[in-house]
């Protein structure tokens, strides 16, 4: 029987008892309903800190990527500016090995055996220094 019915039949029958025991189970549903409220008042005050603070968190971690592809901008550009060095540096060593060899082929020539073994002792000298094989 639904809760309607009983108030019906409560009232018709004039039966303060079942009137009574109705308002009472109804009391007892509004503090069962009562402290539900409440819990999910407590779980959403809950949720509500914790997305707080997941938004601070966020907002860190923005700020740190930033900071990061900053930094990895600046080493890019960095990287580029060394690499352009490096391969300058290198044809300068090609350019003198270059030199050196002509220097000893044109002494090979002259019969300037001398100045063409000391052009060759300084040629593979160098190339030792900078870690290149003949």
């Amino acid at each position: 029987m639904s809760e309607k019915e009983q108030w019906i039949n409560a009232i018709r029958d004039n039966s303060s008892e079942t009137i009574a025991n109705i308002i009472l189970a109804d009391d007892e549903k509004i503090k069962k309903q009562s402290k539900e409220i409440e819990r999910l008042n407590n779980i959403i005050t809950d949720l509500q800190q914790e997305n707080k603070q997941l938004k601070a968190n966020w907002n860190k971690l923005k700020k740190r990527l930033t900071t990061y592809q900053i930094l990895h901008r600046d080493c890019k550009v960095d990287n580029l500016k060394n690499i352009s060095k490096i391969e300058e540096k290198e044809t300068q060593q090609k350019e003198f090995i270059k030199y050196l060899e002509d220097e000893i082929k044109l002494q090979e020539e002259i019969n300037d055996i001398v100045l063409a073994t000391g052009f060759e002792e300084i040629l593979q000298k160098y190339r030792s220094i900078i870690g290149v094989d003949k």
